[in-house]
């Protein structure tokens, strides 16, 4: 790397940088933490207990702001997750997760379920990707009565390139039920 600087610092810090850039590698107190700045923002620190942090990794967590009767939402619908409990790289937005990178995400959906009757002809819940879908379904026909509270749960590694995206639907048959506040979607990039 010809603009490539090695200086040390003040104090105990040895600081690797581009010439003319604002990206750097620090190791400071003797080596015992390690940072990387991108753009003067810290990317990625791992400390002397061996913790990594990557507050530019890619996460979201994201739930409806109310129940929804499954009748709002329409079979073959998306469900709206309209309130995010965090959103680490803004990549959630109108319900869909969109990956800023190529790499594998782990994905989940925890539905929570109000109400479902015996004779519904069956609940559906997916996480549709650019590249698969990943179901979960249920047949209310077999219960003796109604479900007064229900869960259904997807847990997948997706492989998703760039500008790929991810979404949550719902398909059923039969009367009404309702999708709870409590049903979280939620994603990150594992590598």
């Amino acid at each position: 790397m010809a603009d490539s600087i090695i200086k040390p610092d003040s104090g105990n810090e040895l600081v690797l940088e581009d010439a003319g850039s604002t990206d750097r590698l620090r190791i400071t107190d003797g080596g015992s933490t390690i940072l990387y700045e991108d753009g003067g923002a810290a990317a990625l620190t791992i400390d002397t207990s061996g913790n990594i942090l990557k507050p530019l990794q890619p996460a979201f967590q994201a739930h409806p702001s109310s129940n929804k009767s499954n009748t709002t939402i329409g079979s073959g619908g998306t469900v709206p997750f309209e309130t995010e409990r965090f959103d680490q790289g803004s990549n959630f937005s109108s319900n869909v997760f969109t990956a800023p990178v190529t790499g594998k995400y782990q994905l989940n959906l925890i539905v929570y379920l109000l109400d479902v009757t015996a004779n519904n002809g069956y609940v559906e819940f997916h996480i549709q990707t650019s590249n698969n879908i990943y179901y979960q379904i249920f047949d209310p026909d077999s219960f003796d009565a109604t479900a007064s509270y229900w869960n259904l749960t997807i847990s997948v590694l997706a492989d998703m390139d760039t500008s790929d995206t991810a979404e949550v639907k719902l398909a059923y048959s039969g009367p009404t039920f309702t999708v709870h506040t409590e049903t979280f979607f939620s994603g990150f990039l594992v590598c």
